[in-house]
């Protein structure tokens, strides 16, 4: 979960050596509706194996109505290494 700390409040975050977990959690503030942006994105940033710059960009909710399914990358299979091991099967 992402946490907004105003900037002069930045080493104290960070210093959670020396920083009391209750004075570290006073810092945290709501976001200033300036520095967010909302906007719809690709149906395919929901798969963890879907890594490119384009998910980010936005779309229109017709484009995602419209979108098909992204299928996943195969992989290849690995090659089971013996275990040395006696088989009872």
């Amino acid at each position: 979960m992402p946490v907004f700390v105003p900037k002069e409040a930045f080493d104290l975050w960070l210093d959670c050596a020396n920083v009391e977990a209750d004075v570290a959690a006073a810092l945290i503030r709501p976001a200033d509706e300036a520095l967010l942006e909302a906007y719809p994105v690709s149906l395919a940033v929901n798969r963890v194996a879907n890594d490119f710059e384009v998910l980010i960009k936005p779309v229109s909710a017709g484009d995602i109505a419209e979108e098909q399914p992204v299928a996943p990358a195969k992989k290849p299979k690995k090659a089971k290494e013996p275990d040395d091991q006696a088989s009872l099967l």
